[in-house]
């Protein structure tokens, strides 16, 4: 793999990868958040808090409370797995098994009609937290598109009760958001421009525009920077992960939204027929 050497104004690596010679469509499609729903009616249990100082100086979920890295291919459902990576490590958390869950589930039946085509992670907060479950990623297993709801699946179900998901608005401080990572990954949304997706290894430090544009999920942070996860793989950046600069602009570094949930009730139970 051809990469360059950092600049001096920089304290990352950047690669030739997979997105390096892409059209802007095309690299469009590996990312998928929809900002419209910020500006849209807060959902049913959607509610602003300021996270409680918890003051520990750092703090990290990287080994036995995160699935393996996924990869959301060309779908752009960024959206979808950094909430399930989320209730995924919060399940664990709370003493439940954990369960690799279906994105697609999220894809094809939420009713808000979010899909490849963008979309944000309360959406498939609040899909889990009406019903109760949702099936494991094995038992319905990603397509990289939407189809039918159910089609033909018999699946393990996760039964999980969703009590609450929080926002923190963009203003919010980076201790607010480290605090709140020690309760648990927080889905945040980011500017995810042709610098972040060449990212190899390093410290991601530049500050971007206030646009956001892709969901990834923060699940670990030290006094200089936070430890990110993404969904393209672990053939990008550091085996999928990135690690972004804390402390580098005037408000939060990358100007984004971030949620944080709770969750009870763990149970898996096997279905004898298809999900209804």
């Amino acid at each position: 793999m051809v990469k360059k050497n950092a600049s001096p104004r920089t304290d990352f690596v950047s690669s030739i990868n997979k997105f390096s010679f892409m059209s802007e469509a095309e690299k469009g499609s590996f990312k998928g958040l929809n900002v419209t729903r910020v500006m849209q009616k807060r959902e049913a249990g959607d509610t602003v808090e300021v996270a409680k100082r918890d003051n520990q100086a750092s703090h990290s979920w990287w080994s036995d409370y995160l699935t393996d890295i996924k990869d959301q291919s060309t779908c752009g459902s960024c959206w979808s797995y950094a909430a399930l990576c989320v209730l995924e490590t919060k399940q664990k958390i709370a003493g439940g098994a954990l369960v690799q869950m279906s994105e697609q589930e999220i894809i094809d039946c939420n009713s808000a009609g979010e899909e490849c085509a963008g979309g944000w992670y309360t959406t498939a907060w609040a899909y889990v937290q009406n019903k109760g479950r949702i099936a494991s990623s094995a038992d319905y297993p990603y397509q990289n598109a939407k189809g039918s709801c159910y089609s033909g699946y018999k699946s393990s179900v996760l039964e999980v009760s969703v009590s609450s998901y929080v926002t923190m608005a963009g203003t919010a401080s980076e201790s607010n958001l480290a605090n709140s990572i020690v309760s648990g990954p927080v889905a945040i949304a980011i500017n995810a421009d042709d610098t972040f997706m060449a990212y190899d290894s390093g410290t991601f430090n530049l500050c971007r525009d206030s646009s956001v544009n892709h969901a990834v999920v923060a699940v670990g942070y030290d006094s200089s920077r936070f430890l990110v996860r993404n969904s393209w793989g672990t053939s990008w950046g550091t085996v999928g992960y990135v690690y972004m600069a804390r402390n580098v602009c005037s408000s939060l570094t990358y100007n984004y939204y971030a949620a944080t949930l709770s969750v009870s009730s763990k149970k898996v139970k096997r279905e004898v027929e298809q999900i209804e």
